[in-house]
């Protein structure tokens, strides 16, 4: 009797301890299992405030470059009312053109920290960093630009003062003015703005597919491992290092991006 009373003892014991052990698996097993819903939760509260943040930057630096778009034609308009005044009066040898007019002061919003924003989209990747150093640009271009439109005004000035012949001056002067319309005309205009507002709209347009709800499987379906495209991660690493990885998928949102393009220039 003794005997079976310490065999049922020792059968206490191991559940006891069984159980204690098994408690502290559970236990931490639901700690991890916590702690892995956490860390999801985490990653896709970044990429939605990070998509989210995509978003309003672009849209502030799609506004300020549709501003500078719009001002642009304003400002050679004026000037070609100068240059109208200065045919009218070149053959009028004593009279000197002096009038003026003010290119505006233009600044191009960017976001600096755009580029580490977390969107988990190398397409949206690549595109931002061709905007941060696009932006740059053109701001850089502005600034040079305002600066030699005041310097063409000073040596408009400067040809009055010294007397030179009017006809001079004007032809001079006209001259100026006409190389000035050309360059933003055929230069920044569509080299600087409209490649930039592109690159801009291409962006906002898949991005807010991303931020949609079956953004998910959109960005799988374009970016991720499926048979479609790539079969493995090893694929689509190689792929993401050629430019083609972005083509395809301007491709694919093109007519998206040139009607809200269209949409914009109505405005």
């Amino acid at each position: 009797m003794e005997y079976i009373n310490n065999i049922f003892n020792t059968i206490q014991q191991w559940q006891a301890l069984i159980g204690v052990l098994l408690g502290s698996f559970v236990g931490a097993l639901m700690s991890l299992i916590g702690f892995y819903f956490r860390d999801k939760f985490e990653k896709a509260r970044q990429l939605k405030e990070g998509r989210r943040r995509v978003e309003i930057s672009v849209t502030r630096t799609i506004n300020d470059m549709h501003t500078v778009k719009v001002n642009f034609p304003i400002f050679i308009k004026r000037t070609e009312k100068i240059i109208a005044e200065i045919d009218n009066a070149l053959t009028d040898d004593t009279k000197y053109v002096l009038d003026e007019t003010n290119l505006p002061f233009f600044d191009v919003f960017l976001d600096k920290t755009l580029p580490d924003i977390l969107t988990k989209s190398y397409y949206v990747h690549n595109k931002v960093l061709w905007v941060d150093a696009g932006v740059k640009s053109v701001n850089f271009e502005l600034v040079e630009m305002k600066q030699n439109f005041s310097t063409l005004s000073r040596k408009n000035e400067f040809l009055v003062i010294i007397k030179a012949k009017q006809r001079e001056q004007k032809e001079a002067y006209k001259s100026n003015l006409q190389d000035f319309n050309r360059t933003i005309r055929e230069d920044f205009i569509p080299k600087a703005l409209d490649v930039g507002m592109k690159t801009l709209m291409q962006i906002k347009v898949y991005n807010s597919k991303m931020r949609g709800r079956w953004g998910w499987y959109m960005r799988w379906k374009y970016e991720g491992v499926s048979f479609k495209y790539f079969k493995n991660k090893k694929e689509i690493l190689n792929y993401n290092q050629e430019l083609p990885c972005v083509d395809r998928i301007d491709a694919l949102i093109n007519q998206e991006v040139v009607e809200m393009i269209r949409m914009g220039d109505r405005i």
